[in-house]
């Protein structure tokens, strides 16, 4: 149960920003064809996990990395955690 927590924690800070990022770029989208759509947001945000992923964990916060190998999580689970997640939320959101 704690290792879930960590990886909330973890996640937490990749979901929210990238959202928000995959939902400015469809509706910029929406502004030049006039189309919004619930598919563009997901293919946003395949994309945009894990480069948001990238750039807070590996370029601004590479330190973080420790706090979570302490936990029992290394590298390689956070970002495999990013990737599976991301493409299990985005199906989850495409059958709805």
């Amino acid at each position: 149960m704690q290792r879930l927590y960590s990886l909330w924690i973890f996640y937490r800070r990749i979901i929210f920003l990238s959202m928000f990022m995959s939902l400015i770029i469809s509706l910029s989208g929406y502004f030049f064809q006039r189309t919004f759509s619930l598919k563009a947001i997901c293919i946003c945000w395949v994309i945009l996990c894990p480069l948001v992923h990238y750039f807070i964990y590996d370029l601004l916060k590479p330190e973080e990395y420790i706090f979570y190998h302490n936990l029992g999580l290394t590298r390689h689970v956070l970002w495999y955690v990013t990737i599976i997640s991301s493409f299990l939320l985005t199906l989850f959101l495409l059958h709805l």
